[in-house]
């Protein structure tokens, strides 16, 4: 009884010095950095996800249109740092991005070059981030164990998702433009769907094996460490991150950023 008074007495003290931090870090100055998540597909087929869309071919006039569009939007946020999914740390992207303002450099059909590149060079910015921390996922793993343990369909439900997923937004990529696609897909309840291929994708184990649950934990890490080398960006209160990556990731990165305690959190969708 007395061990856990003690217990409990050191941990008020503990979150009370917290408190008193985080209040000194917060009362030194109204402002906040500010990120904004944007989750996007993928312009071009052929990446390592599960589920890819076929975005159809974006350097055609009418999708550069619709691109140099929400080049123009996003500019409203005025970011000073832009992030993207590329490396932390690899400087490839920097050169090209160099070579890309120096006209020595062609965009590809990429989005870090398409959205990225274009506005970055349009903010009159010198550097563009990669983030990125790849992790090896062992999804043979869970497919062996579904299939050995007569969980296939629970795993088949997972695949049925993400395929209805990708369904739906490539028949909203034929029929709306990119701006309207990405506005669907940040909305609260499409980053909430995409969040639970995960969630059932964890039930798969049984008895001390954990398959599933292992390569959610997994994915949880890698985007923790996309959290981490965004906050090593942000250098002033008065920064305002953009950060453009997968749609996947954005339900994990937001709960980080809002989960902070020192971060303003803005939605895509507030830009009009």
């Amino acid at each position: 009884m007395r061990l856990q008074v003690v217990v409990a007495c050191c941990s008020f003290l503990l979150l009370s010095v917290l408190a008193r931090r985080q209040h000194t870090a917060t009362a030194s100055g109204p402002t906040n950095p500010h990120v904004m998540v944007l989750g996007t597909f993928h312009f071009v087929r052929g990446q390592q996800d599960m589920f890819r869309i076929s975005a159809g071919d974006v350097l055609a006039p009418k999708r550069q249109r619709e691109i140099a569009q929400t080049v123009a939007l996003l500019a409203q946020y005025r970011p000073t740092i832009i992030a993207v999914e590329a490396p932390f740390g690899n400087d490839k992207i920097q050169r090209d991005y160099q070579a890309y303002c120096a006209g020595a450099y062609a965009l590809t059909a990429d989005e870090i070059d398409q959205i990225g590149f274009r506005l970055a060079k349009q903010l009159g910015q010198q550097h563009i981030y990669g983030v990125d921390s790849k992790l090896d996922m062992d999804f043979d793993r869970v497919m062996h164990f579904a299939e050995g343990h007569g969980q296939a369909a629970t795993l088949q439900k997972v695949v049925d998702a993400g395929e209805a997923f990708t369904k739906d937004t490539d028949a909203e990529l034929a029929k709306s433009s990119i701006t309207e696609v990405l506005r669907k897909m940040n909305s609260p309840g499409e980053l909430q769907r995409n969040n639970e291929l995960y969630m059932r994708m964890a039930l798969i184990g049984d008895d001390s094996d954990y398959a599933g649950a292992d390569v959610v934990g997994q994915w949880y890490t890698r985007n923790l460490r996309i959290y981490a080398n965004i906050r090593r960006l942000i250098h002033s209160p008065e920064d305002r991150v953009l950060v453009l990556f997968g749609q996947g990731h954005e339900f994990l990165l937001q709960q980080y950023v809002g989960d902070s305690g020192d971060l303003v959190l803005d939605q895509f969708d507030d830009l009009k």
